[in-house]
């Protein structure tokens, strides 16, 4: 059988090869994430952060129990794989309120919208100035 000696390839140390590819990679699939959980779980960026590295450091405990289960691996753990996944779903969150914010602020210009004592627009105007 073939695969990567599970001590071996584990990699502790952030960013000893620099920012790679995957590392890019992680930060695109996590996007999602942070998208998504303010509407699941109306979270803020603390909310996001703590549950994204929670689901990032289980994937890697899940590679590292699977590998040493099996004696090998296929899958590296690596430390940056957390990191980046979490840097992902941060920046899928601030993608999303910044670009709220914009659309808000044009389409509030474009149609000439007051908020006229309509508290649902007073509490939007509130948190996008």
């Amino acid at each position: 059988m073939g695969g990567q000696n599970v001590w071996r390839d584990l990699n502790l140390i952030p960013f000893y090869e620099g920012i790679t590819k995957e590392g890019i990679l992680n930060v695109i699939m996590f996007l999602p994430m942070g998208v998504a959980l303010p509407f699941l779980l109306k979270a803020n960026i603390v909310k996001v952060f703590t549950v994204s590295l929670a689901f990032s450091v289980l994937i890697e405990l899940s590679q590292l129990a699977v590998a040493l289960y099996a004696g090998y691996t296929f899958r590296v753990v690596d430390v940056n794989d957390v990191i980046m996944n979490v840097f992902g779903a941060v920046v899928g969150y601030l993608i999303l309120f910044k670009l709220f914010k914009l659309i808000y602020k044009w389409a509030k210009n474009k149609f000439s919208i007051e908020s006229d004592g309509n508290s649902f627009l007073i509490h939007i105007d509130k948190s996008v100035s």
